[in-house]
């Protein structure tokens, strides 16, 4: 086949191009050759979207979700309408109450649902958060989520994750009788000293302003873990020593403004006028080493100048 052209735009002199028709074969035809080499790499490598959730069965898949925190539970409900519809579903919601609230087994009668029951909850940590704990309790026996009683108030406070630690914090100092319901409530028995301390630090944030904020209740969770621990009745009074010599280790070692860090032998030198054994002081030590603070960072300076008022130190 003649393809005639201009000599001079071809190159070659005779007054033609001549093209063979297996060069004409071996050129890429179509459009995708007048495309940029950007978008035709992007298009090589790329790779197509796969719906793992949307293959699995629908139990499977809220197996799945039941693994998630509630941040992230409500992240992925965005991601594309098929989880939207998956994270709506009744058993989704029951599994988020529960984490908001691990004690409540069945959503009370007069909610419709447990959507519904998420929101209830919601709106009753707020105004507890906001308007003190006794607003709260009465919002929620409204609902039957609880009694109206300081035995109903000290289920609230130990079961709703929502509310705020250290409205918490203050409820229990300034109540005794909500101090000690809510101390029964806690079980103790066979829990390692340092984590059961880490366990009552982790649900209430305690006022520093004064000794009399973190003084009583370290008594009634002394008198708490001497009987769920009965072969520690003997040391009693010795425990409640040794809870503060453990507090005051975790305010030195994590605190970033104490330079001289206290060293173990430190620690069993300061603590053994006590008839504890050796080992017993050093694996405390090692676990307020290793494994972290008896509270987070942020309660650390509330329980320094709380227990500096209590060994009347300055």
């Amino acid at each position: 086949m003649l393809v005639m052209g201009n000599a001079r735009s071809s190159g070659f002199s005779g007054g033609g191009t001549v093209v063979c028709n297996t060069m004409r074969a071996n050129m890429p035809a179509g459009p995708s050759t007048l495309r940029p080499v950007s978008e035709r790499r992007a298009t090589q490598f790329q790779r197509p979207m796969v719906d793992f959730m949307g293959t699995l069965p629908p139990e499977v898949a809220l197996t799945v979700l039941r693994f998630l925190s509630v941040e992230d539970f409500h992240a992925v409900r965005l991601v594309c309408r098929a989880w939207y519809q998956l994270g709506d579903s009744e058993a989704a919601w029951q599994h988020v109450c529960k984490l908001q609230w691990p004690c409540l087994e069945h959503r009370p009668e007069m909610i419709p649902s447990w959507k519904q029951t998420h929101k209830i909850m919601r709106y009753g940590a707020a105004v507890a958060n906001a308007r003190g704990i006794t607003s709260g309790v009465d919002h929620f026996s409204t609902f039957g989520f609880v009694q109206s009683t300081p035995q109903g108030e000290a289920e609230l406070l130990d079961n709703c994750v929502l509310l705020n630690k250290a409205v918490v914090g203050r409820r229990l100092v300034e109540n005794e009788e909500v101090l000690n319901l809510f101390m029964r409530r806690q079980k103790f028995g066979d829990i390692f000293l340092a984590d059961a301390l880490r366990n009552l630090f982790a649900k209430a944030v305690f006022p520093g302003h004064s000794s009399l904020s973190i003084s009583p209740v370290l008594r009634k969770f002394v008198h708490k873990y001497v009987d769920d621990n009965p072969r520690l009745a003997e040391q009693r009074q010795h425990v409640h020593v040794l809870c503060y010599s453990l507090i005051l280790l975790s305010v030195d070692l994590y605190n970033p403004h104490v330079k001289c860090k206290m060293s173990r032998r430190e620690f069993i030198k300061n603590n053994s006028f006590m008839p504890f054994e050796q080992d017993y002081l050093i694996r405390l030590y090692n676990d307020i080493y290793i494994w972290g603070h008896i509270a987070e960072p942020k309660k650390q300076r509330r329980l320094c100048d709380a227990l500096a008022k209590c060994t009347g130190g300055s």
